[in-house]
């Protein structure tokens, strides 16, 4: 069964449509922000781990490089112990950097993303 006719304007009924589009902006804007500042502290928290685990590893990894060194100096000149040594320590390097970068491409905002989407659509269900 209908209801009874709506007796509104149609400039009321755009003005609704605005309002109601203002309101989910600022929902949208309101979530957006609290998805940020949730991500931005868990960036927080794994640039500090990476921090403490990069200046632990550097001191550990200094007085070890330079044992190696030693160690290889009995058996090759003194340069090309240092030169392994050093090859060594640039993969290492490489592997915490590339772990580092895995870490930081896994923030993101997805259920911003997906309200906006559903916002969109409702948007052009409404419009028609």
């Amino acid at each position: 069964m209908a209801g009874p006719p709506d007796d509104r304007s149609l400039g009321e009924v755009v003005g609704d449509i605005a309002g109601n589009i203002k309101q989910i902006v600022r929902a949208e804007l309101q979530l957006a922000r609290a998805e940020l500042l949730e991500e931005a502290a868990a960036v927080k928290r794994g640039l500090v781990v990476m921090s403490i685990g990069a200046i632990a590893a550097g001191l550990a990894a200094g007085f070890a490089l330079l044992a190696m060194v030693y160690a290889l100096m009995g058996v090759v000149p003194p340069w090309a112990a240092a030169a392994i040594v050093a090859g060594g320590t640039a993969v290492i390097a490489a592997l915490f950097v590339n772990n580092g970068i895995k870490r930081m491409q896994q923030i993101g905002l997805p259920r911003t993303a997906a309200t906006i989407q559903e916002s969109v659509q409702w948007a052009k269900t409404r419009a028609r």
